[in-house]
């Protein structure tokens, strides 16, 4: 059974990141690392867009 998708994308991420690492460990963190990221990327965009609603208010 091939695995799915996602978990391709994670391995493709994990060789990248982490190439010494064991097959297992390589998924865990590259899933850990695309859970920051993305996170990250969510709440700094939803500052942008307070501070820009918080600019416009003034105006």
């Amino acid at each position: 059974m091939e695995p799915p998708f996602i978990e391709k994308v994670f391995d493709w991420i994990g060789k990248i990141a982490f190439p010494r690492q064991q097959d297992w460990e390589r998924r865990r963190n590259a899933k850990i690392m695309t859970t920051a990221v993305t996170l990250g990327l969510v709440l700094g965009l939803a500052c942008v867009k307070v501070i820009k609603h918080m600019n416009a208010v003034n105006r």
